[in-house]
């Protein structure tokens, strides 16, 4: 439910990017349940506002304990 309302994520945006890095998108392919599971593993850009990179870089453990950027972002990251 955070990804669906967060601004950072933009659906069409990362399916497209997720098309381009791959070449195709997987059977039954959900761009928020994807996101979730590989795109922030994979560091595919959720939305054009949103450099995955760069939040790795100023929050480095939430790449390590496997937490999604984008809902890190909008539950503790952009208030500080």
């Amino acid at each position: 439910e955070i990804l669906r309302k967060s601004s950072m994520f933009d659906p069409r945006y990362y399916t497209e990017h997720c098309r381009k890095k791959h070449g195709f998108l997987p059977d039954g392919f959900e761009p928020y349940s994807y996101y979730l599971e590989h795109g922030a593993e994979e560091t595919v850009k959720p939305g054009p506002k949103f450099r995955v990179h760069r939040y790795f870089s100023r929050f480095p453990d939430i790449r390590t304990y496997g937490i999604c950027p984008v809902a890190h972002y909008e539950l503790i990251g952009r208030f500080l």
